[in-house]
């Protein structure tokens, strides 16, 4: 599978949450194969990416968080939470954690470190796929990078004439310094 993402690197520096502005943003080329996902960058801020830093992103987006909650060697803890309703269909909430000691999720923009997390994933009660991933990351102390949380939310998508779960909105919100992005 290859497709686009778009990446917009918003900042309130104030630390208010009351004056975001766009600092950058990036277009990449997303492959997905073998369950490996890989990018290439297309452009930064609408130009060719040739010597242009590329703005902070995740690189878990297609599979990888999945994989960091769900693969044995996370050794996720999970709890039933609650039921809900998204888009008119019926879904499970389930709560899980992963301890820092088994993570793959990883935060920090220079120099990027494991961490415990937790949160809540949504699993549609017909076809038991995954639409929700929300994640609470546990920063060490003194780390730059706080208060991190990351919201993805899956859905069908035709490609052909099949129906895939994709990626179709990531928000990625922290505090580095005083700054909120």
């Amino acid at each position: 599978l290859v497709c686009s993402r778009l990446t917009r690197h918003n900042a309130d520096q104030t630390g208010t949450s009351q004056h975001w502005r766009l600092i950058d943003s990036a277009e990449d080329e997303l492959t997905y194969v073998g369950q490996k996902e890989s990018y290439r960058p297309v452009s930064v801020n609408g130009k060719k990416p040739g010597g242009v830093k590329s703005p902070a992103a995740s690189s878990q987006e297609f599979g990888g968080l999945m994989a960091s909650i769900f693969d044995a060697k996370a050794h996720a803890d999970f709890k039933w939470h609650s039921w809900t309703t998204a888009n008119q269909r019926r879904m499970y909430v389930f709560a899980y954690s992963v301890m820092s000691a088994n993570s793959q999720f990883m935060i920090g923009f220079k120099a990027p470190k494991a961490v415990g997390f937790s949160g809540l994933f949504y699993a549609d009660m017909e076809t038991s796929m995954v639409t929700r991933i929300f994640v609470i990351a546990q920063s060490p102390p003194n780390f730059t990078l706080a208060n991190v949380t990351s919201d993805l939310i899956y859905d069908f998508v035709k490609i052909g004439d099949r129906q895939f779960a994709v990626p179709i909105k990531s928000d990625f919100h922290g505090k580095d310094g005083k700054s909120l992005i």
